[in-house]
């Protein structure tokens, strides 16, 4: 699950840091050419990643599962 992606790694890890008070799952922060991603791991089944993305939604977070 994508939740962001960032010019600054600096936006990245506040995301981050708010996503991991909602969820056990690990979450990331990498570089992919100019843009800081924050990627949430670690789910089951798909349902998991998108009951966390509809939790993500109501905190106005926007985010999408990447096609593998």
């Amino acid at each position: 699950l994508q939740a962001g992606a960032f010019y600054s790694k600096r936006n990245a890890e506040k995301l981050k840091a708010k996503i991991q008070t909602m969820t056990q799952n690990p979450v990331t922060v990498f570089k992919e050419g100019d843009f800081y991603k924050v990627r949430i791991s670690g789910f089951m089944t798909k349902g998991n990643a998108n009951q966390l993305k509809n939790s993500l939604y109501l905190q106005k977070i926007k985010s999408y599962i990447p096609k593998k």
